[in-house]
């Protein structure tokens, strides 16, 4: 687990992201924004295979708890970190 600063509102909010979320997070801050799916899991295979239907949770879950935006151009995702890496 990892804490992560976001800010709601005018007050700062302390957040536990799980590992798996925490590599997707940090692989995105390394690369330009938007992401693509397919760009931030070539990325994160670097490392180790990724399953693309898990990626795509994972993804989903930090859009959905305000750590990344997301917008659809065609057929691909693209994902915009809305929380900075802490040093």
């Amino acid at each position: 687990m990892f804490n992560i600063h976001t800010n709601v509102g005018d007050m700062m909010k302390k957040e536990k992201l799980p590992d798996t979320e925490l590599r997707v997070m940090q692989a995105i801050w390394h690369m330009d924004a938007p992401a693509s799916t397919s760009e931030i899991r070539e990325e994160l295979q670097k490392e180790r295979p990724w399953n693309l239907s898990a990626l795509q949770t994972l993804l989903g879950r930090l859009v959905g708890r305000g750590f990344l935006s997301t917008e659809k151009n065609g057929k691909n995702r693209y994902y915009t970190p809305l929380v900075a890496e802490e040093a």
